[in-house]
């Protein structure tokens, strides 16, 4: 039996991976979100092995359930229910949502691209 997950509820889960912007918890088997440094504490998070070690026990709350069965997790919305977390852009292109203006890089689509001399 598959337990579908739901957002606003809680787990203790434990800590799987630490990445540079964050950390995979298993909160059930099989069941692992990404805790965001920005969902950690409401004080900015520099390094997430100040934190977390790999094999500690964390409560988080699910913020979000995205297609493909991926989730987002809150520390903050545990620690302090009066938070309600922001909804991130998780876009390949970094939120940019087509509205990306190329400045003085020029356009991508130029028909000289890649005819300058390369010595």
């Amino acid at each position: 039996m598959t337990r579908n997950l739901e957002v606003g509820e809680v787990y203790e889960g434990t800590v799987k991976e630490l990445l540079g912007f964050g950390a995979l918890v298993e909160i059930l088997p099989g069941k692992v979100g990404l805790l965001h440094v920005s969902e950690i504490t409401d004080s900015f998070v520099e390094n997430v092995d100040e934190w977390f070690k790999v094999g500690d026990k964390v409560t988080a709350k699910i913020i979000s359930v995205g297609d493909e069965g991926k989730f987002s997790l809150s520390k903050r919305a545990v620690d302090d229910p009066n938070y309600v977390p922001t909804e991130r852009n998780n876009s390949r292109n970094g939120g940019r949502n087509g509205n990306f203006r190329r400045g003085d890089r020029g356009d991508r689509r130029s028909s000289d691209r890649g005819s300058r001399d390369r010595r």
